[in-house]
């Protein structure tokens, strides 16, 4: 995991999740990454 960059240019720092050993497309090991959109702190979602 990490966070702090601003992947799409919005202006909002984004959180980008990566699983290097997951499987996909059939193809174990093959490793998988999400970006996480930011928003405004009034936009989120609480706990």
């Amino acid at each position: 995991m990490a966070g702090g960059d601003d992947h799409n240019s919005d202006g909002y720092d984004d959180v980008l999740l990566g699983s290097p050993f997951a499987a996909f497309g059939g193809f174990s090991k093959a490793g998988v990454a999400e970006v996480i959109s930011g928003k405004e702190a009034s936009e989120a979602a609480g706990p």
